[in-house]
Protein backbone atom coordinates (compact mmCIF):
# COMPACT_ATOMS: atom_id res chain seq x y z
CA UNK A 1 0.00 0.00 0.00
CA UNK A 2 1.32 3.44 -0.82
CA UNK A 3 2.76 5.33 1.91
CA UNK A 4 0.05 8.11 1.36
CA UNK A 5 -2.66 6.35 1.78
CA UNK A 6 -3.87 5.89 5.38
CA UNK A 7 -5.47 3.00 7.04
CA UNK A 8 -8.96 3.84 9.04
CA UNK A 9 -7.48 2.58 11.65
CA UNK A 10 -4.25 5.38 11.27
CA UNK A 11 -7.32 8.09 10.48
CA UNK A 12 -9.03 7.15 13.74
CA UNK A 13 -6.09 7.14 15.77
CA UNK A 14 -4.92 10.74 14.38
CA UNK A 15 -8.65 12.14 14.71
CA UNK A 16 -8.73 11.00 18.17
CA UNK A 17 -5.41 12.71 18.90
CA UNK A 18 -6.61 15.89 17.58
CA UNK A 19 -9.48 16.13 19.63
CA UNK A 20 -7.04 15.08 22.74
CA UNK A 21 -6.48 18.19 24.91
CA UNK A 22 -3.11 16.39 25.72
CA UNK A 23 -2.10 16.07 22.27
CA UNK A 24 -2.96 19.51 21.72
CA UNK A 25 -0.77 20.58 24.50
CA UNK A 26 2.36 18.35 22.85
CA UNK A 27 1.77 20.67 19.69
CA UNK A 28 1.45 23.86 21.08
CA UNK A 29 4.77 23.03 23.15
CA UNK A 30 6.55 21.58 20.74
CA UNK A 31 6.09 24.81 18.04
CA UNK A 32 6.91 26.85 21.24
CA UNK A 33 10.55 29.12 20.13
CA UNK A 34 12.29 26.70 22.83
CA UNK A 35 11.64 23.61 20.58
CA UNK A 36 11.58 24.70 16.89
CA UNK A 37 15.52 24.44 16.40
CA UNK A 38 15.62 21.43 18.11
CA UNK A 39 13.84 18.86 15.70
CA UNK A 40 14.95 15.61 17.85
CA UNK A 41 14.02 16.79 20.91
CA UNK A 42 10.30 17.49 18.91
CA UNK A 43 10.02 13.92 17.75
CA UNK A 44 11.14 12.52 21.19
CA UNK A 45 8.51 14.27 22.72
CA UNK A 46 6.16 13.37 20.01
CA UNK A 47 6.79 9.90 20.18
CA UNK A 48 6.55 9.01 23.38
CA UNK A 49 3.61 11.12 23.70
CA UNK A 50 1.53 9.47 20.69
CA UNK A 51 2.29 6.07 22.08
CA UNK A 52 1.23 7.21 25.75
CA UNK A 53 -1.96 8.55 24.46
CA UNK A 54 -2.46 5.80 22.38
CA UNK A 55 -2.58 2.97 25.58
CA UNK A 56 0.91 2.02 24.31
CA UNK A 57 2.85 3.04 27.40
CA UNK A 58 4.00 -0.18 27.89
CA UNK A 59 5.94 -0.02 24.83
CA UNK A 60 8.00 3.40 25.66
CA UNK A 61 11.86 2.39 26.43
CA UNK A 62 15.10 3.51 25.42
CA UNK A 63 15.74 0.80 23.12
CA UNK A 64 12.61 1.76 21.73
CA UNK A 65 13.18 5.71 21.47
CA UNK A 66 16.49 4.95 19.94
CA UNK A 67 15.56 3.19 17.11
CA UNK A 68 12.74 4.89 15.88
CA UNK A 69 13.88 8.47 17.10
CA UNK A 70 17.30 8.32 16.45
CA UNK A 71 17.16 5.87 13.57
CA UNK A 72 19.34 3.05 15.63
CA UNK A 73 19.60 -0.62 14.82
CA UNK A 74 16.73 -2.20 16.66
CA UNK A 75 19.39 -4.36 18.24
CA UNK A 76 21.57 -1.53 19.27
CA UNK A 77 23.52 -1.49 22.52
CA UNK A 78 21.90 0.97 24.65
CA UNK A 79 24.38 0.78 27.73
CA UNK A 80 27.13 1.68 25.77
CA UNK A 81 25.23 4.57 23.19
CA UNK A 82 23.77 7.19 25.97
CA UNK A 83 21.98 9.22 22.92
CA UNK A 84 18.27 8.62 24.50
CA UNK A 85 19.55 9.49 27.87
CA UNK A 86 21.19 12.57 27.25
CA UNK A 87 18.23 14.05 24.86
CA UNK A 88 15.84 13.20 27.69
CA UNK A 89 18.07 15.48 30.16
CA UNK A 90 17.38 18.09 27.60
CA UNK A 91 14.29 17.23 26.80
CA UNK A 92 12.99 17.71 30.45
CA UNK A 93 14.98 20.73 31.14
CA UNK A 94 12.85 22.55 27.82
CA UNK A 95 9.78 21.41 29.18
CA UNK A 96 10.61 22.97 32.63
CA UNK A 97 11.86 26.19 30.34
CA UNK A 98 8.68 26.04 28.52
CA UNK A 99 5.74 26.08 31.58
CA UNK A 100 7.79 28.83 33.23
CA UNK A 101 7.97 31.42 29.95
CA UNK A 102 5.74 30.62 26.81
CA UNK A 103 3.25 28.00 28.86
CA UNK A 104 3.01 30.00 32.37
CA UNK A 105 -0.85 29.68 31.18
CA UNK A 106 -1.12 26.32 30.05
CA UNK A 107 -4.06 24.94 32.33
CA UNK A 108 -2.62 21.33 31.47
CA UNK A 109 1.09 20.20 32.29
CA UNK A 110 3.48 17.68 31.00
CA UNK A 111 6.36 16.43 32.50
CA UNK A 112 8.52 13.10 31.91
CA UNK A 113 10.28 12.46 35.17
CA UNK A 114 13.49 10.82 35.71
CA UNK A 115 13.86 7.21 35.89
CA UNK A 116 11.79 6.51 32.91
CA UNK A 117 11.02 7.79 29.34
CA UNK A 118 6.51 7.87 29.74
CA UNK A 119 4.74 11.41 29.79
CA UNK A 120 2.58 12.48 32.76
CA UNK A 121 0.15 15.31 32.33
CA UNK A 122 -1.66 16.86 34.97
CA UNK A 123 -3.71 19.67 35.46
CA UNK A 124 -2.06 23.07 36.04
CA UNK A 125 -3.09 23.99 39.84
CA UNK A 126 -4.49 27.75 39.24
CA UNK A 127 -7.82 26.53 38.64
CA UNK A 128 -7.60 25.71 42.15
CA UNK A 129 -6.49 28.69 43.37
CA UNK A 130 -8.63 30.91 41.08
CA UNK A 131 -11.11 32.19 43.94
CA UNK A 132 -7.38 33.82 45.38
CA UNK A 133 -5.37 35.03 42.30
CA UNK A 134 -6.63 35.73 39.00
CA UNK A 135 -5.56 33.77 36.40
CA UNK A 136 -3.15 33.78 34.46
CA UNK A 137 -3.26 36.39 31.88
CA UNK A 138 -3.80 35.05 28.05
CA UNK A 139 -0.96 35.12 25.60
CA UNK A 140 -3.26 37.65 23.41
CA UNK A 141 -3.63 40.52 25.92
CA UNK A 142 -6.44 42.99 25.28
CA UNK A 143 -3.65 45.76 24.05
CA UNK A 144 -5.80 48.58 25.28
CA UNK A 145 -4.53 47.49 28.98
CA UNK A 146 -1.52 47.83 28.57
CA UNK A 147 -1.97 51.60 28.61
CA UNK A 148 -2.91 51.71 31.95
CA UNK A 149 0.11 52.79 34.02
CA UNK A 150 1.66 49.49 35.98
CA UNK A 151 -0.66 47.19 34.25
CA UNK A 152 1.83 45.07 32.70
CA UNK A 153 4.29 44.44 34.99
CA UNK A 154 1.24 43.58 37.73
CA UNK A 155 0.52 40.92 34.81
CA UNK A 156 3.61 39.41 34.75
CA UNK A 157 4.03 39.06 38.70
CA UNK A 158 0.61 37.03 38.68
CA UNK A 159 1.96 35.14 35.70
CA UNK A 160 4.55 34.34 37.72
CA UNK A 161 3.42 33.72 40.78
CA UNK A 162 0.69 31.21 38.91
CA UNK A 163 2.92 29.75 36.69
CA UNK A 164 5.88 29.15 39.52
CA UNK A 165 3.20 27.27 41.97
CA UNK A 166 2.07 25.09 38.52
CA UNK A 167 5.60 23.84 38.08
CA UNK A 168 6.04 22.85 41.24
CA UNK A 169 2.83 21.07 42.07
CA UNK A 170 3.97 19.34 38.96
CA UNK A 171 7.23 18.38 40.30
CA UNK A 172 5.94 16.99 43.59
CA UNK A 173 3.13 15.10 41.05
CA UNK A 174 6.21 13.43 39.00
CA UNK A 175 7.68 12.30 42.26
CA UNK A 176 4.68 10.90 43.75
CA UNK A 177 3.92 8.99 40.44
CA UNK A 178 7.74 7.71 40.71
CA UNK A 179 8.48 7.73 44.06
CA UNK A 180 8.55 3.71 43.72
CA UNK A 181 10.38 3.67 40.88
CA UNK A 182 13.46 6.25 42.59
CA UNK A 183 14.07 4.42 45.58
CA UNK A 184 14.62 1.06 43.60
CA UNK A 185 16.64 2.80 40.82
CA UNK A 186 18.01 6.01 41.62
CA UNK A 187 18.45 5.97 45.29
CA UNK A 188 21.98 4.39 46.93
CA UNK A 189 21.00 1.63 47.82
CA UNK A 190 22.94 -0.84 50.22
CA UNK A 191 25.20 2.28 50.74
CA UNK A 192 26.60 2.67 53.99
CA UNK A 193 27.16 5.44 55.75
CA UNK A 194 30.67 4.23 56.14
CA UNK A 195 31.19 3.85 52.51
CA UNK A 196 31.09 7.79 52.43
CA UNK A 197 33.18 9.70 54.66
CA UNK A 198 30.80 12.43 55.01
CA UNK A 199 28.05 10.89 55.55
CA UNK A 200 29.67 8.75 58.12
CA UNK A 201 29.94 11.55 60.24
CA UNK A 202 26.12 12.57 59.96
CA UNK A 203 25.28 9.37 60.95
CA UNK A 204 26.27 8.69 64.30
CA UNK A 205 25.04 6.09 67.02
CA UNK A 206 22.69 8.02 69.21
CA UNK A 207 22.91 10.99 67.50
CA UNK A 208 19.82 12.39 65.80
CA UNK A 209 20.40 13.93 62.20
CA UNK A 210 17.55 16.35 60.54
CA UNK A 211 17.63 17.42 56.88
CA UNK A 212 15.68 20.71 56.11
CA UNK A 213 14.11 20.31 52.74
CA UNK A 214 13.31 24.08 51.14
CA UNK A 215 9.87 25.53 51.09
CA UNK A 216 8.77 25.93 47.64
CA UNK A 217 5.98 28.45 48.73
CA UNK A 218 8.58 30.85 50.29
CA UNK A 219 10.08 30.98 46.66
CA UNK A 220 6.64 32.19 44.88
CA UNK A 221 6.29 34.74 47.43
CA UNK A 222 9.65 36.27 47.12
CA UNK A 223 9.51 36.22 43.36
CA UNK A 224 5.82 37.64 43.01
CA UNK A 225 6.99 40.55 45.29
CA UNK A 226 10.62 40.57 43.92
CA UNK A 227 12.01 41.06 47.40
CA UNK A 228 14.17 38.41 49.42
CA UNK A 229 12.59 36.98 52.75
CA UNK A 230 15.04 37.38 56.22
CA UNK A 231 15.20 34.44 58.44
CA UNK A 232 13.52 36.29 61.24
CA UNK A 233 10.62 37.42 58.67
CA UNK A 234 10.52 34.08 57.68
CA UNK A 235 10.49 32.61 61.88
CA UNK A 236 7.86 35.43 63.01
CA UNK A 237 5.55 34.62 59.94
CA UNK A 238 5.00 38.44 59.12
CA UNK A 239 5.38 38.48 55.80
CA UNK A 240 2.50 36.02 55.47
CA UNK A 241 -0.23 38.54 56.69
CA UNK A 242 0.90 41.20 53.61
CA UNK A 243 -1.60 41.53 51.47
CA UNK A 244 -0.38 43.12 47.82
CA UNK A 245 -2.48 44.87 44.73
CA UNK A 246 -2.30 43.33 41.10
CA UNK A 247 -4.76 45.04 39.33
CA UNK A 248 -8.28 44.80 40.03
CA UNK A 249 -7.58 41.82 42.03
CA UNK A 250 -5.97 41.75 45.49
CA UNK A 251 -4.83 38.42 46.62
CA UNK A 252 -3.78 37.25 50.22
CA UNK A 253 0.19 35.86 49.92
CA UNK A 254 -1.18 33.22 52.77
CA UNK A 255 -2.57 31.45 49.84
CA UNK A 256 0.98 31.51 48.18
CA UNK A 257 3.58 31.30 50.54
CA UNK A 258 1.43 29.14 53.62
CA UNK A 259 1.30 26.11 51.18
CA UNK A 260 3.23 23.08 51.69
CA UNK A 261 5.61 22.44 48.85
CA UNK A 262 9.11 21.26 48.67
CA UNK A 263 10.87 20.58 44.86
CA UNK A 264 11.74 17.49 43.22
CA UNK A 265 15.18 17.59 43.70
CA UNK A 266 14.66 18.31 47.43
CA UNK A 267 12.29 15.34 47.81
CA UNK A 268 14.73 13.17 45.93
CA UNK A 269 17.55 13.73 48.21
CA UNK A 270 16.28 13.86 51.19
CA UNK A 271 14.77 9.35 49.93
CA UNK A 272 18.01 8.79 49.21
CA UNK A 273 19.47 10.32 52.66
CA UNK A 274 16.67 8.20 54.42
CA UNK A 275 17.65 4.76 52.26
CA UNK A 276 21.35 4.93 53.64
CA UNK A 277 22.10 2.36 55.54
CA UNK A 278 22.85 4.04 58.95
CA UNK A 279 24.25 2.75 62.47
CA UNK A 280 22.33 1.48 64.91
CA UNK A 281 20.82 4.15 66.84
CA UNK A 282 21.63 6.80 64.38
CA UNK A 283 18.33 8.64 63.67
CA UNK A 284 17.32 10.89 60.52
CA UNK A 285 14.36 13.17 60.76
CA UNK A 286 13.27 15.29 57.46
CA UNK A 287 11.54 18.23 58.06
CA UNK A 288 10.10 21.00 55.97
CA UNK A 289 11.91 24.27 56.66
CA UNK A 290 8.65 26.29 58.36
CA UNK A 291 8.73 23.67 60.62
CA UNK A 292 12.08 24.04 62.18
CA UNK A 293 12.96 26.63 65.16
CA UNK A 294 16.69 27.49 66.15
CA UNK A 295 16.41 25.36 69.24
CA UNK A 296 15.70 22.05 66.95
CA UNK A 297 19.14 22.35 64.98
CA UNK A 298 21.62 23.10 68.38
CA UNK A 299 22.00 19.66 69.35
CA UNK A 300 21.62 17.87 66.19
CA UNK A 301 23.64 17.26 63.10
CA UNK A 302 21.95 19.24 60.32
CA UNK A 303 21.79 18.88 56.81
CA UNK A 304 19.92 21.44 54.76
CA UNK A 305 18.89 21.13 51.33
CA UNK A 306 17.57 23.66 48.70
CA UNK A 307 17.96 26.21 46.38
CA UNK A 308 19.15 29.84 47.72
CA UNK A 309 15.63 31.15 47.80
CA UNK A 310 14.15 28.03 49.41
CA UNK A 311 15.41 27.43 52.34
CA UNK A 312 16.58 30.35 54.62
CA UNK A 313 17.92 28.65 57.60
CA UNK A 314 21.28 28.78 55.54
CA UNK A 315 21.20 32.32 56.82
CA UNK A 316 21.64 30.80 60.57
CA UNK A 317 25.01 29.93 59.72
CA UNK A 318 25.80 32.54 57.00
CA UNK A 319 28.24 34.32 59.36
CA UNK A 320 30.89 31.68 59.72
CA UNK A 321 30.97 30.77 56.30
CA UNK A 322 33.05 32.08 53.13
CA UNK A 323 30.52 31.95 50.74
CA UNK A 324 26.89 33.03 50.15
CA UNK A 325 24.40 33.17 47.34
CA UNK A 326 22.63 36.56 46.96
CA UNK A 327 19.43 37.79 44.58
CA UNK A 328 20.00 41.38 42.98
CA UNK A 329 17.06 43.70 43.50
CA UNK A 330 14.52 43.00 41.06
CA UNK A 331 15.36 39.12 41.04
CA UNK A 332 17.27 39.81 37.37
CA UNK A 333 20.60 37.83 38.71
CA UNK A 334 22.46 35.81 41.54
CA UNK A 335 25.58 37.07 43.05
CA UNK A 336 28.14 34.36 43.99
CA UNK A 337 29.84 36.34 47.06
CA UNK A 338 33.31 35.47 48.15
CA UNK A 339 34.20 36.96 51.52
CA UNK A 340 37.88 35.45 51.62
CA UNK A 341 39.04 35.31 47.95
CA UNK A 342 41.90 32.91 47.35
CA UNK A 343 44.56 34.23 45.05
CA UNK A 344 43.32 33.89 41.59
CA UNK A 345 39.20 34.18 42.80
CA UNK A 346 37.08 37.01 42.34
CA UNK A 347 35.64 38.31 45.46
CA UNK A 348 31.98 38.61 43.89
CA UNK A 349 30.40 36.55 40.26
CA UNK A 350 27.17 37.58 39.05
CA UNK A 351 24.86 34.80 37.00
CA UNK A 352 21.96 36.73 35.20
CA UNK A 353 18.85 35.52 34.13
CA UNK A 354 19.98 33.40 30.71
CA UNK A 355 23.43 32.65 31.40
CA UNK A 356 23.77 28.69 30.88
CA UNK A 357 25.65 28.11 34.41
CA UNK A 358 24.60 27.35 37.46
CA UNK A 359 26.51 27.10 40.60
CA UNK A 360 25.75 25.16 43.62
CA UNK A 361 27.81 25.41 47.29
CA UNK A 362 28.26 22.25 49.03
CA UNK A 363 29.62 23.04 52.89
CA UNK A 364 30.77 20.93 55.43
CA UNK A 365 31.03 23.91 58.59
CA UNK A 366 30.22 23.52 62.75
CA UNK A 367 26.88 23.34 64.50
CA UNK A 368 25.57 26.40 66.84
CA UNK A 369 27.36 26.62 69.46
CA UNK A 370 30.40 24.35 67.89
CA UNK A 371 27.86 21.69 68.51
CA UNK A 372 27.21 18.84 66.28
CA UNK A 373 28.30 18.69 62.00
CA UNK A 374 26.13 20.74 59.32
CA UNK A 375 26.17 19.60 55.91
CA UNK A 376 25.05 22.35 53.63
CA UNK A 377 23.15 21.66 49.90
CA UNK A 378 22.57 24.77 48.53
CA UNK A 379 22.01 25.94 44.48
CA UNK A 380 21.27 29.07 42.11
CA UNK A 381 18.21 27.14 41.21
CA UNK A 382 17.06 23.30 41.66
CA UNK A 383 19.78 22.02 38.76
CA UNK A 384 22.29 23.71 41.00
CA UNK A 385 21.04 21.63 44.39
CA UNK A 386 20.97 18.46 42.66
CA UNK A 387 24.28 19.35 41.25
CA UNK A 388 25.74 19.53 44.84
CA UNK A 389 23.32 16.18 45.92
CA UNK A 390 24.98 14.28 43.26
CA UNK A 391 28.48 15.06 44.44
CA UNK A 392 27.29 14.32 48.21
CA UNK A 393 26.22 10.64 47.16
CA UNK A 394 29.47 10.14 44.87
CA UNK A 395 31.46 8.28 47.80
CA UNK A 396 34.58 7.85 45.21
CA UNK A 397 34.51 11.78 44.23
CA UNK A 398 34.53 12.46 47.57
CA UNK A 399 36.83 10.25 48.95
CA UNK A 400 39.10 11.88 46.51
CA UNK A 401 38.43 15.11 47.01
CA UNK A 402 38.93 15.15 50.97
CA UNK A 403 42.03 12.78 50.75
CA UNK A 404 44.97 15.40 50.45
CA UNK A 405 42.53 17.40 53.59
CA UNK A 406 42.65 14.97 55.50
CA UNK A 407 44.25 15.57 59.23
CA UNK A 408 46.94 13.72 60.50
CA UNK A 409 44.50 12.01 62.75
CA UNK A 410 42.56 10.72 60.21
CA UNK A 411 39.70 13.78 60.86
CA UNK A 412 38.39 15.78 57.87
CA UNK A 413 38.48 19.67 57.95
CA UNK A 414 35.64 21.60 57.36
CA UNK A 415 35.26 23.22 54.20
CA UNK A 416 33.09 25.26 51.49
CA UNK A 417 33.21 24.47 47.86
CA UNK A 418 31.62 26.20 44.86
CA UNK A 419 30.51 24.07 42.23
CA UNK A 420 30.01 25.16 38.58
CA UNK A 421 28.03 23.30 35.75
CA UNK A 422 26.92 24.21 32.34
CA UNK A 423 23.26 24.10 31.98
CA UNK A 424 23.35 24.05 27.96
CA UNK A 425 21.89 20.97 27.64
CA UNK A 426 20.00 20.69 31.15
CA UNK A 427 22.26 18.51 32.54
CA UNK A 428 24.02 18.94 36.07
CA UNK A 429 26.50 15.68 35.83
CA UNK A 430 29.52 17.20 34.29
CA UNK A 431 30.17 19.49 37.48
CA UNK A 432 33.12 21.27 38.40
CA UNK A 433 34.30 21.92 41.80
CA UNK A 434 35.47 25.70 40.72
CA UNK A 435 36.94 26.72 44.47
CA UNK A 436 37.19 24.77 48.01
CA UNK A 437 38.02 26.47 50.72
CA UNK A 438 39.77 24.52 53.57
CA UNK A 439 38.57 25.73 57.23
CA UNK A 440 41.18 25.14 59.96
Amino acid sequence: MPASVMTPEKKEVRALLAADPRWQLVLRITSSSGFVRSPKLVLFLKFVSRMALTDRADQISEQEIGAKVFDRDPNYDSSADSIVRAHAVRLRTKLEDYFLNEGVAEQLHLSIPKGGYVPVFVPSPSAQIADSVARPVPHQEDPASDHAPGTADRNRLLRLSVGALSVLVLGLAASCIHLYRLRAEQSPAGQTAADNPLLDRMFQPDTRTIAVIGDSGLVMYQRAVERQVALSEYLNGNYVRDRHQFGSNTFSIDDLATRRYTSVVDSNTATKLSAIVKPKSAALDIKFARDIRPNDLKDANVILIGAHESNPWVELFAENMDFSFEKEPGGRAFVIVNRAPQPGEQARLVRKDGDHKIYGLFASIAGLNSKGEVLILEGTSQAGTESVADLLFNKDRIRDLIRSAKRPNGQIPHFEMLLESDNTGGSASQVLVKSVHWHQ
